[in-house]
């Protein structure tokens, strides 16, 4: 069985995402039609249950998706994977059943396009300077302030805002109709991940309906916590992904390259660099795995989680300036695909928590620091 789902997957991002990667990447366009035809054909549904429109699959086979999505689009994977971690899973882990059944189903469809935003001008990593403003209104609630960095920022269709409300800090899912003129949004360009939709959003007085609320008020912190912890996960498997191709592609060249009479491979110095890039692309796979093994189990995922993405992200980049360097003045031209491989790399030491953030959380779980 698990090779029959594999190849399903296979096949269908070589059907699907391997035509149009190049164009979204020239064109920085948004994926949505490739979102749909996630949704259409389960994809998006793997891991979620039966009951919602899933498969009922355990969530190896989405960290699997996320390794090859990455290996082809980074840009892609971080909007398939932001619509899911941060919209669809935190609808279906803390979500009421009607809220599964509004937002839940329809994103598992590729029907509706969702995320979650948390960072602020003034509050990035730390999440308790939130101030986006919430008034309690008759029906519901009034949501004013701006954030920032935020995928699936033009296109979504619901977005689950952190705001504080009561001195504490509460989620919201804010559905874009009915709220068009509340809600202004702004594209970021990216030094990467073209094609994300990463940018701004502006609220003023936006409408959300009581039955909107997620989850009890004021215990939005925990609740962002273990969202992120998914979008740890997958963001590690994405950039892996990212390393394999740079690395499969430097390896490729370096056979074929000639220099001084001699190939890339026959020179010792790159041929080691080489070995120490393999090395690494294994410790970081036996890091996933064992992520991976904790979140399905729930038992100390956040260390694992945390310390996959924190080595595989920082491995990412060195691995990826290595191979711009095999290539020399080919790896820093915008016809080679190594240059994307590098700046596409560099977003996952700062998105869902900087390496300095992961490291605090490890000095926390290994008693470094009470």
């Amino acid at each position: 069985m698990q090779r029959e789902i594999t190849n399903f997957i296979d096949r269908f991002l070589k059907k699907e995402v391997e035509p149009v990667k190049e164009e979204i990447e020239a064109l920085s366009s948004y994926p949505r039609e490739v979102l749909r035809s996630f949704g259409e054909n389960r994809v998006l549904a793997i891991c979620f249950p039966e009951e919602y429109g899933g498969m009922g699959l355990k969530y190896k086979y989405l960290v699997y998706l996320a390794k090859k999505l990455g290996y082809l689009s980074g840009a892609i994977a971080e909007a398939v994977f932001s619509h899911l971690c941060m919209g669809a899973y935190p609808v279906y882990r803390f979500g009421t059943e009607d809220q599964k059944r509004k937002f839940l189903t329809p994103s598992l469809l590729g029907e509706m396009v969702g995320g979650m935003a948390i960072a602020e001008p003034d509050a990035g990593s730390d999440i308790k300077s939130i101030r986006m403003k919430v008034e309690k209104g008759k029906g519901g609630f009034r949501l004013t302030g701006n954030k920032v960095f935020i995928s699936n920022a033009n296109h979504f269709d619901f977005m689950i805002f952190a705001a504080r409300f009561d001195g504490a800090i509460s989620l919201f899912i804010l559905e874009r109709k009915g709220n068009e003129d509340k809600i202004k949004t702004k594209s970021l360009p990216m030094m990467g991940l073209k094609g994300a939709d990463i940018g701004e959003i502006f609220l003023d007085y936006a409408f959300c309906p009581d039955e909107n609320l997620m989850g009890a008020e004021g215990k939005g912190v925990e609740l962002i916590m273990a969202s992120l912890n998914m979008a740890r996960l997958f963001g590690a498997a994405t950039c892996l992904g990212i390393m394999e191709a740079a690395y499969d592609y430097g390896l490729r060249y370096a056979k074929e390259r000639e220099q001084f009479g001699r190939r890339l491979v026959e020179f010792q110095a790159l041929r080691f660099m080489l070995v120490e890039m393999a090395i690494k692309l294994n410790i970081s796979r036996l890091l996933l795995d064992k992520a991976t093994e904790a979140f399905e189990k729930e038992e100390d995922s956040l260390r694992y989680i945390s310390l996959a993405k924190l080595y595989i992200s920082e491995a990412g980049m060195e691995h990826t300036d290595n191979i711009m360097h095999l290539l020399g003045a080919y790896g820093y031209c915008k016809e080679y695909p190594v240059e994307r491989f590098l700046r596409d790399a560099h977003c996952f030491t700062i998105g869902e928590g900087t390496s300095e953030i992961q490291r605090e959380i490890l000095a926390k779980e290994y008693g470094i620091r009470e």
